[in-house]
């Protein structure tokens, strides 16, 4: 009625940009509109139901007696109630809106349901859940066939569809699992603005606390896309994918815990998963039609009083069914194991080289042979393309072990047939699998060292954590400290450090759950001590080859002098200070 009045009498139209415009605007309209409406209601109804009746066709006589024949209810008996008019003029359907409602109204005057309450308080949020175990089985398919294998330049390029078109053959789970993600972001987005949550970038890093971006909100993700927004990351576009699942899980851990309160039982005790092993019969899922209504129907009661029927739910029934079928059994989730992508040249993982020594036992070079094969590599191409070699093999050799004793060479020429990797003579007379480890970390440092000579970051996949300056006072002190040490000490430091740094202070590794160390505020020296009395090789072989290793000319002595202000988020500025400085 109101939009057949506005369409046949016209009303002013104000700017509306000051509070008195809008009142003025509101006050016409309920003059000009709703008052002769309301004052004419009786009539406006008669008139609409003529012409309804005048419109009903024939075959619609059904529908034309419900409507608007009036029935005598005097002549209803129990034998023609279900076809008389007046019982279905009044007529209800069941519905959820209708359940929530009453519970509602009941709950006003009666107590318990307290589960039930909270479930249908968050209904509506928590109903993101259903797209939780595909979005978990794309990440899981996505990481385990370009985990360590790409870089973040493929993902950047490569589109969405491009890669659903590349995966065909996977009987369409990938495109599936794709049309959950876009539809549950398109869901979350805005609920994402100013969203805090808590990351460990690595093992050994601080946690921090990261505010997701307000831009990321307002972006609308389509199969145009880039790749990359499907890989959980913890920074860049992978950090979409990242929150929306870390979103889910700490919802799903919320409403547990408030059911926990509610039971007065601890949510610490209770059972806990990995987000990554998650499948739909661990995640809160309970759909409106599928799910709610065939328990809203089973426990709803009908009673036909005069022209109506009255409807009453079991409220307690249903709350002992919700809870058997959908809520009893669910688990928590560890919010901080979110597993994320890591790039090919993400190579600061000490589990690698854990696996590598659990295989083929490691030990370091002599000082000596390091200063050989280190100075037969002059460009930084050339060294990135042993190291990408050297990775293929640490690969082969963590899954099927070998010999220590095999030349790097001849296994690279006779298991894995491989076309020639560009060793350099030295290297290949010198190094085998057991030299592995120290080789790829004395061509990384080599790498590194390269790069910051020209100004390049030559830690790129460390966290920003660790590369804190120093202040000026500081500075001073160590490199007073450098300058009291000879060149072969100075040598020596600089690999151990990098060594230190890559499998101890920065190791990037999300998998690995052992003593938590607080190495970025801990003392420089005391991380170099540890490292040096306990370095990362194989101790049996060690023991068998001090002899043919030597000692180290930088030694657990020296480093009793070690400024103690240099901490763990100044070990690459320290370390950069010291290849200026003296080498």
């Amino acid at each position: 009625m109101v939009i057949i009045f506005i369409l046949d009498n016209s009303c002013p139209v104000l700017a509306l940009k000051t509070k008195e415009e809008r009142e003025q605007w509101e006050n016409i309209f309920c003059e000009t509109i709703i008052a002769p409406i309301t004052q004419d209601a009786k009539n406006q109804v008669e008139n609409l139901k003529k012409a309804l009746d005048s419109n009903t066709k024939e075959e619609h006589q059904l529908l034309k007696t419900i409507l608007s024949e009036e029935v005598d209810v005097s002549r209803v008996t129990p034998e023609n109630l279900i076809s008389c008019p007046a019982l279905w003029k009044y007529y209800r359907p069941t519905s959820f809106r209708t359940f929530r409602v009453q519970f509602e109204a009941w709950r006003n005057s009666s107590s318990g349901c307290d589960v039930l309450q909270l479930y249908l308080k968050m209904f509506d949020e928590l109903q993101v859940l259903k797209y939780l175990p595909d979005i978990i089985l794309l990440q899981n398919a996505l990481l385990r066939r370009l985990r360590r294998h790409v870089d973040p330049g493929y993902v950047e390029k490569m589109t969405i569809q491009e890669y659903i078109d590349s995966v065909s053959n996977d009987d369409g789970k990938t495109e599936q699992g794709v049309k959950s993600f876009l539809q549950a972001w398109s869901e979350i987005r805005l609920h994402l603005q100013e969203y805090k949550f808590t990351i460990r970038k690595n093992l050994n890093g601080p946690i921090s606390t990261v505010i997701f971006p307000k831009e990321y909100c307002e972006m609308n993700l389509t199969h145009k896309n880039a790749l990359g927004f499907l890989l959980p990351m913890h920074e860049g576009i992978g950090m979409i994918s990242f929150v929306m699942v870390h979103y889910m899980i700490e919802l799903q851990n919320q409403f547990l815990q408030e059911c926990c309160g509610i039971s007065n039982t601890s949510f610490a005790a209770w059972p806990k998963i990995i987000p990554h092993t998650a499948t739909r019969k661990d995640v809160i899922i309970c759909e409106e039609q599928r799910d709610i209504m065939p328990m809203v129907l089973a426990n709803t009661h009908y009673d036909v009083r005069e022209q109506e029927r009255l409807v009453e739910f079991d409220f307690k029934s249903f709350e002992r069914q919700l809870q058997a079928q959908f809520l009893g059994d669910k688990p928590g989730f560890e919010e901080k194991k979110i597993k994320v992508m890591r790039f090919s040249n993400e190579r600061t993982d000490r589990k690698m080289f854990a696996t590598l020594r659990s295989k083929v036992p490691q030990v370091p070079l002599s000082e000596a042979q390091m200063a050989i094969v280190e100075s037969e590599y002059h460009s930084i191409s050339a060294i990135c393309s042993i190291l990408d070699g050297l990775d293929i093999v640490i690969r082969f050799l963590q899954a099927t072990g070998g010999s220590c004793d095999e030349k790097i060479c001849h296994y690279i020429a006779n298991t894995l047939r491989f076309e020639k990797i560009a060793l350099g003579n030295q290297t290949q007379q010198i190094c085998c699998l057991k030299h592995c480890q120290c080789l790829w970390l004395l061509l990384s440092m080599k790498r590194a060292e390269k790069q910051v000579k020209i100004k390049q970051d030559g830690f790129e996949t460390v966290s920003a954590d660790y590369k804190h300056p120093l202040s000026e006072k500081t500075r001073q002190d160590f490199v007073q400290y450098l300058n009291s040490l000879d060149k072969r000490k100075t040598k020596s430091l600089q690999r151990q450090w990098f060594d230190c740094i890559m499998l101890l202070i920065a190791a990037e590794d999300d998998e690995v759950e052992d003593e938590q160390l607080d190495y970025l505020n801990m003392e420089l020296k005391g991380a170099l001590y540890g490292h040096i009395e306990t370095p990362k090789y194989s101790d049996q072989l060690l023991e068998k080859e001090k002899d043919i290793i030597g000692e180290n000319s930088y030694t657990l002595t020296d480093t009793e002098d070690f400024p103690q202000d240099v901490k763990g988020e100044h070990c690459i500025d320290a370390w950069t200070i010291l290849l200026n400085t003296k080498l």
